[in-house]
């Protein structure tokens, strides 16, 4: 309200309007990034989006098995000492894949499954 002895603001109104005027430029200045975004992005505001949590799947390999002879490789492998790792690089295979194998084929260290307590450095056998 403006003082009507001398018609000027008083000091909380000054303040209130220059908030106004503050806040009315910042939200100017975000709507302008906004649009600089969209233009760079080459995207329009109303380009439909994915529904969240559904992205485009990824292109994956596909699924190959082992075949006979991979199987008895990585048991010739495993009985010689040699790691997942190597293995896995051997065969063009992930070393989790070759452990899945190891475990699926029943190889057992010193009478232990792959993997437990007291089977590491011993001999592998098969059940």
């Amino acid at each position: 309200m403006l003082n009507t002895i001398n018609a000027t603001p008083t000091v909380d109104e000054a303040i209130e309007q220059a908030a106004r005027t503050v806040a009315a430029r910042a939200v100017q200045r975000a709507i302008e990034l906004v649009e600089q975004a969209f233009e760079r992005a080459a995207v329009t505001p109303q380009s439909p989006s994915p529904p969240v949590g559904q992205s485009q799947p990824k292109s994956r390999r596909p699924y190959r098995r082992y075949t006979d002879g991979e199987r008895a490789d990585i048991a010739r492998r495993i009985g010689a000492g040699e790691s997942l790792y190597a293995i896995g690089r051997a065969l063009g295979r992930h070393p989790r894949s070759v452990y899945d194998m190891v475990l699926a084929m029943g190889l057992k260290c010193n009478g232990a499954p792959f993997g437990a307590p007291g089977s590491a450095g011993g001999k592998w056998v098969s059940k």
